[in-house]
């Protein structure tokens, strides 16, 4: 079963509450992709629900997350910002695009490692993720993974547009094929 993370949960865990308005723009000659984050900024994404992320090798748990997007016409991927946040342990995810294996993540095709997530209960600073040029072809399924590297504990943060749909996640074994809230992110490109 997925696991999913509440606001109190969050808070406990960060033990503050902080806002922080620092959603980045669409940079000249960039368009969006796909997006599920809120166009006004103070409320990007939603500060204290979302999908936990964490791999704790002491306890034997993990969850990583995975959110689909299909681009409507060929072009490439250049940024991709994303709505996780910390809440212990090393602040550092993995972050991949892959391609689409039958309805979960399949195949990478570029994947970083990134650090300096913002603090769990925070709004609403996303974690900006240069990607380089990388080709994506329209009406073809993508996915976005994010991978928590050592010890680490966050979440995924729910959008605040009301979008479902498909998404994967991943417990210690093969990815799992779920629909319910996505995730906050954007897919910025040309």
């Amino acid at each position: 079963m997925i696991k999913r993370i509440s606001a109190a949960a969050l808070l406990a865990a960060a033990g503050q509450l902080v806002f922080a308005a620092s959603v980045p723009a669409v940079p000249d000659g960039l368009k969006v992709i796909y997006s599920t984050l809120n166009d006004d900024r103070d409320k990007a994404y939603d500060c204290c629900t979302g999908l936990a992320l964490n791999n704790s090798p002491s306890s034997r748990e993990q969850q990583f997350i995975a959110m689909p997007f299909t681009p409507a016409e060929d072009g490439h991927v250049r940024r991709v910002d994303l709505a996780i946040t910390w809440t212990g342990g090393a602040n550092r995810v993995s972050i991949s695009l892959r391609a689409d294996a039958g309805g979960v993540p399949g195949d990478v095709i570029k994947q970083a490692g990134e650090s300096d997530f913002p603090v769990s209960g925070t709004c609403c600073e996303l974690k900006a993720v240069s990607t380089g040029r990388i080709a994506v072809q329209g009406g073809v399924r993508y996915w976005i993974v994010a991978r928590p590297t050592a010890d680490m504990w966050g979440a995924w943060n729910d959008n605040t547009i009301g979008a479902t749909g498909d998404f994967a996640f991943k417990q210690n074994e093969g990815w799992v094929a779920w629909n319910g809230s996505l995730g906050a992110f954007a897919v910025l490109g040309d």
